[in-house]
């Protein structure tokens, strides 16, 4: 499975941080209804409150007016109505309890003001019951004035507090809806600078994306251009050489057997370069596609890596590149030998053709646990800077004029990275280069099972 891409992660980064960014205006945007919607309940219950205490108190009224005229006509038809108003006003006291359930001290008020217009109602029949046609004497006035008083002090006290808690809450619903106007702008203000930074994040990436598939267009046309050109060379050899056979048996060209067998190792060597260059093509396809298939074994490392220099010795020796040998014995890691072998060709394929008329050491060293398959050359080596280039398709850090696709180092990464492993690289220009693959050994465990078998 191919990694995603640098512009996908962004691209996921940018909804992720804006799905969170919208979840956060979600949420503010909840609490300030929350909050708006509790002072506006807060204020819608205050008012509830003060007109419970406006209806007792006016009721309370009405029961006073309808006692003085009682008391000052003793007509027949007042006590009923007083009868009247005062049900109405125990009705209206048990609604304002009601009204005041939430605030015990306003109840303890209410209970109060309850308990004192008993007492102002029992004065009152007492005063109704006295014979009739005796006056009213100043003292019945004195203590119906003081005791309408005393009931009436917790009424006014409910309505002064009412109109406090009254003016609290609207003054809390006002500002409430204050800051929510003001996180209302500033999410707006938010929203519009986050947009922006998405904007420019997501432009910078699509640059980045856009440069990225340029530069894999140059590559590919750069790579099509150098393909048709190594392709060229043993087609015209193979081309030019069968020519020359049938020209020889059309008797235009006298054949001997010399001729003949040297024209035939030319095409075996074309045929042979051909081959090779088509297995190339169809390696990094699949190294491209990540669908390469790998034969993993259990495989003796030294063994291998003699092998694998033992069969590049005569290519070495054309270079002028001796090679010095150093190889750790005992040493298993699980590979594909074939590909194995392969990576190790391009390092030294690599090594031959930057450091030709010098020196090659080869080594097999352990580091840890992992094993480490050295290749020293004695080049012109590599600058810090260049040292990732290397292993980008067609990139060469170095000028020098040399055959192939320029897919050497990265194939031999790919191959590394697909095995497990990977590859390092130590160079300073002037110094020569050392390529070193590093692959994770067999554990004691598997080794006795090894040997066991």
């Amino acid at each position: 499975m191919r990694a995603p891409s640098s512009f996908h992660l962004r691209l996921a980064l940018a909804f992720a941080a804006a799905s969170l960014v919208a979840l956060a205006l979600a949420a503010a945007a909840v609490h300030a209804v929350l909050s708006i919607a509790r002072a506006r309940d807060d204020v819608a219950t205050e008012v509830a409150r003060a007109l419970a205490i406006d209806r007792t108190a006016l009721q309370f009224m009405a029961m006073t007016n309808a006692a003085r005229l009682l008391l000052g006509t003793q007509e027949e038809s007042l006590p009923g109505e007083l009868a009247r108003e005062r049900a109405e006003l125990r009705v209206q006291y048990r609604a304002l309890r009601e009204a005041l359930a939430a605030d015990p001290r306003l109840v303890a008020l209410a209970d109060q003001a309850e308990a004192s217009n008993r007492s102002y109602e029992a004065m009152i029949d007492r005063i109704v019951a006295r014979p009739r046609g005796e006056p009213l004497a100043p003292h019945h006035y004195r203590e119906l004035i003081a005791t309408r008083t005393q009931t009436a002090a917790p009424l006014r006290q409910l309505f002064v507090l009412s109109q406090e808690n009254l003016e609290r809450v609207r003054a809390e619903l006002e500002r409430e809806v204050e800051q929510t106007i003001a996180r209302v702008i500033a999410a707006a203000l938010l929203s519009l600078l986050f947009a922006l930074a998405i904007g420019l994040l997501l432009g910078r990436a699509l640059s980045k994306l856009w440069r990225a598939e340029r530069r894999a267009l140059l590559a590919r046309d750069q790579f099509f251009a150098i393909a048709s050109h190594e392709l060229k060379t043993p087609i015209t050899a193979l081309s030019l050489c069968t020519q020359a056979l049938l020209r020889s048996t059309e008797g235009e060209a006298p054949m001997t057997s010399a001729w003949l067998g040297e024209k035939l190792k030319l095409l075996e060597r074309q045929s042979a370069r051909l081959t090779r260059l088509s297995r190339r093509l169809l390696d990094t396809a699949q190294l491209a596609a990540g669908s390469l298939a790998l034969s993993l074994e259990w495989t003796p490392l030294e063994r291998l890596v003699a092998q694998s220099v033992a069969s590049r010795r005569a290519a070495l020796a054309r270079a002028g590149c001796a090679v010095e040998l150093s190889l750790a014995a005992g040493l298993v890691a699980r590979v594909d030998r074939k590909r194995l072998d392969e990576a190790l060709g391009e390092l030294l394929e690599n090594a031959l053709t930057y450091g030709a008329g010098a020196p090659v050491d080869v080594s097999l060293t352990v580091e840890g646990t992992r094993a480490r398959i050295s290749v020293r050359d004695r080049g012109p080596g590599i600058s810090p800077a260049a040292v990732e280039r290397i292993f980008t398709p067609f990139e060469r850090v170095v000028e020098h004029h040399t055959a192939g696709f320029g897919l050497g180092l990265w194939t031999a990464r790919q191959l590394a990275m697909a095995m497990g492993g990977e590859i390092a690289v130590a160079s300073e220009p002037g110094a020569g280069s050392t390529f070193s693959l590093l692959l994770p050994l067999a554990s004691a465990q598997v080794l006795g099972e090894l040997r066991q078998v």
